[in-house]
């Protein structure tokens, strides 16, 4: 921002950097939704960088349940042609200079954390599944390293710097794409090079309520974003200020309950299957929905499938100019 960038330009510098620092929550593996607001001409748009699952990856091949972890789990990684599109389309600085700071991040190293250490040590069978994890995450025993000791990835700061030469383009279409083919086929992961050259993300339009006179936005399907919304459509038929803190909490905590039952029920890619998003965002849902919370008990959620564990990192930048992005970036598990 201070060079003269925009909120797009600080939102691709921050998404890459934290594929870095924060490896264990985003990175050029994982995926990315991102709700921008565009100043001039008040445009809302979304850059959907959530990559499929590899062609290979039947319904047969997965006959005992979908892996959550190792070769198996791999989706096409979407991310980076999420924040590539969006710069593309809204960038005000040169794609190469926003890539410089996760390079440097990737070459000179950073200190580890609290987390970084609690997070190696609870992850150190995956990690030593592998033998790049095992070098760059538990070499020198990382998981009881000091606070401060330097994380140093200068694999991954190559593959930046062929990032911000060659352009995003180059990480589904170009060299670094036939060397992460290469490399992803020799580990026994599912995505080839014809699933890399076929990713691209999509550019579409937010979904939306009013809630309360404010108008909130929100990622539309693959994303179930319009969880939220939903939460805040049922929230919205109490006089959350009248009622107590534990009434209050009680009333969200019950709405997140009907809500994501909704989630798992309906939550899907709608190439797919249908996702009835008018019928669950309308009135009529929020008020059928908040009729079934009780304030003297709590309901049993009670959902056909095991809920998985998952994590998610977020930011959030605006400028001078009132541009916004919104984002969120995901590894799963």
């Amino acid at each position: 921002l201070r060079a003269g960038g925009n909120a797009i330009d600080a939102a691709v510098a921050i998404s890459l950097s934290y594929g870095v620092v924060e490896p264990m929550m985003s990175g050029l593996g994982g995926d990315g939704f991102y709700n921008v607001f565009i100043a001039e001409g008040a445009k809302k748009l979304i850059y959907n960088g959530t990559g499929p699952a590899p062609a290979a990856a039947t319904a047969e091949r997965f006959a005992k349940g979908i892996e959550i972890k190792g070769p198996l789990s791999v989706s096409v990684p979407g991310k980076l042609a999420g924040i590539g599109a969006m710069h593309a389309a809204h960038g005000r600085l040169p794609w190469a200079a926003l890539v410089q700071h996760a390079i440097g991040y990737a070459r000179d190293g950073y200190g580890v954390t609290h987390r970084h250490r609690d997070i190696t040590r609870d992850c150190r069978a995956l990690l030593a599944a592998d033998p790049d994890s095992t070098r760059v995450f538990l070499g020198d025993d990382m998981a009881n390293a000091r606070l401060g000791a330097l994380v140093v990835q200068p694999a991954l700061a190559r593959s930046l710097e062929v990032i911000a030469a060659e352009g995003w383009e180059t990480f589904y279409r170009g060299t670094l794409a036939r060397a992460l083919a290469k490399g992803m086929a020799s580990r026994g992961v599912m995505v080839t090079e014809a699933d890399l050259a076929a990713c691209q993300a999509e550019a579409g339009v937010p979904i939306a309520i009013k809630y309360r006179g404010f108008e909130v936005t929100q990622t539309p399907p693959n994303s179930t974003g319009f969880v939220m919304l939903e939460i805040l459509k049922i929230a919205e038929r109490f006089d959350l200020a009248k009622l107590s803190d534990a009434e209050r909490i009680h009333v969200l905590v019950e709405a997140k309950k009907l809500a994501f039952a909704d989630r798992e029920r309906f939550g899907t890619d709608p190439r797919f299957g249908e996702i009835p998003l008018e019928r669950l965002l309308s009135d009529a849902h929020a008020d059928a929905q908040a009729a079934r919370i009780s304030m003297t008990q709590a309901r049993t959620v009670d959902l056909d499938v095991p809920m998985a564990a998952g994590d998610t990192t977020y930011f959030c930048v605006v400028d001078a100019d009132g541009n916004c992005v919104s984002g969120i970036q995901s590894l799963n598990s």
